[in-house]
């Protein structure tokens, strides 16, 4: 009789983990598990004309893109409920970043979209080429509610290259830092496709 009451809480405990691991495996990112790397370059000369200064700029302008998007979302699962996501993602070389954001039981995701891709002085992405493993944590008032893990995986597509462009501008911070004149330029080409 011991040996039934046993089991029945076993077989219990048992579907209480399987239906929480399903739930908790519903964690991703809004723009999916597979993104594409494309890296842009093009040649550009930029003329430029302020009062009397005057300055021409030859410019090798260079982007990475991330699709479907340098940032997302993360998203919980269904019905729980938290005030803070952690997400960490772990690269094939061992190097990695972590981020974490408020979340919005409301949504469903991240307060905010996280950074995957766009790296500069002030910011790290979170992912690199190849598989990504990423480590979520989810916490409500300091508490851990809900974790997982998850791969994540980025495609590298190679380099698009865009015709050469001429630009004219009536300031001179154009030639001296021409990155947005080198958006503009990809924009206009639909980044190079």
């Amino acid at each position: 009789m011991v040996h039934k009451k046993e089991l029945i809480l076993w077989l219990v405990c048992l579907l209480l983990t399987v239906s929480s691991l399903q739930a908790f495996g519903s964690a991703r990112f809004s723009g999916g598990d597979t993104f594409e790397a494309i890296d842009l370059e093009a040649d550009i000369t930029v003329s430029c004309q302020e009062g009397m200064e005057r300055d021409v700029r030859y410019v090798t302008c260079s982007e990475s893109l991330l699709n479907p998007g340098e940032y997302t979302y993360f998203v919980g699962p269904e019905g729980v409920v938290a005030d803070t996501v952690k997400v960490k993602s772990t690269w094939e070389n061992g190097k990695g970043e972590e981020k974490q954001a408020s979340y919005d039981n409301d949504k469903g995701r991240s307060g905010k979209a996280l950074n995957l891709w766009i790296s500069t002085l002030l910011q790290r992405p979170l992912l690199d080429y190849g598989v990504n493993k990423i480590d979520w944590e989810m916490s409500q008032g300091g508490q851990t509610v809900a974790s997982g893990t998850y791969d994540v995986k980025v495609v590298d597509k190679g380099t698009r290259r865009c015709p050469s462009g001429y630009y004219s501008s009536w300031t001179m911070n154009d030639c001296r830092f021409p990155s947005s004149v080198c958006d503009r330029h990809f924009r206009s080409y639909n980044y190079c496709e």
